[in-house]
């Protein structure tokens, strides 16, 4: 990353599956927000 910071999940063993999730549920989140303003 070029910063010494942590990165979210950066320890955990499911930490990709985690924001795999969190990406899945946020695009579900948009899709169902345009859909209902008529932008799709």
């Amino acid at each position: 990353w070029g910063i010494n910071v942590d990165v979210p999940f950066e320890k955990s063993s499911y930490g990709v599956f985690a924001v795999l999730i969190i990406s899945v549920i946020l695009s579900l989140i948009c899709w169902f927000w345009m859909r209902r303003k008529k932008y799709l």
